[in-house]
């Protein structure tokens, strides 16, 4: 993973829309045990210019654990964060909501939008200076 992070960092700060799609046919229970908060704040710190992130259901428990500030400063995880599209209902569960209200706090509100996400039907697409490269 490290090897990964050191090779691909520089490109993932250029990244300024993030979708984390969830295939759950594709990952073991084993593997939700494995991922903790901490190996999801390096994740996401290495995306330090995503103004939209885009979450799938199946991602929402963890990516709301490790969002949560816990007294660290809120430009510590995804300072550019403008969107955050999470599934329907997230915000009735008020899963996000203390993310969202200590990024308000801090002046740095985020537009929080619920939308559908199908597995695996996104269209990814990687911008680079030579233009728009789809990915599959």
């Amino acid at each position: 993973m490290a090897q990964i992070f050191n090779v691909l960092g520089p490109f993932f700060s250029a990244v300024v829309d993030l979708t984390l799609d969830y295939r759950g046919n594709t990952l073991s229970s084993e593997w939700h045990n494995q991922v903790d908060r901490t190996q999801w704040r390096k994740l996401l710190g290495s995306f330090r210019n995503v103004e939209t992130l885009c979450v799938h259901d199946g991602l929402v428990k963890e990516l709301s654990h490790c969002l949560a500030l816990d007294g660290e400063p809120p430009l510590e995880i995804i300072p550019e964060l403008k969107t955050l599209v999470c599934p329907v209902g997230s915000r009735d569960h008020k899963t996000f909501a203390a993310f969202v209200h200590d990024r308000e706090v801090a002046g740095l509100p985020i537009n929080l939008i619920e939308d559908v996400f199908p597995a695996g039907e996104f269209l990814y697409r990687f911008y680079t200076l030579a233009g728009v490269e789809p990915v599959s």
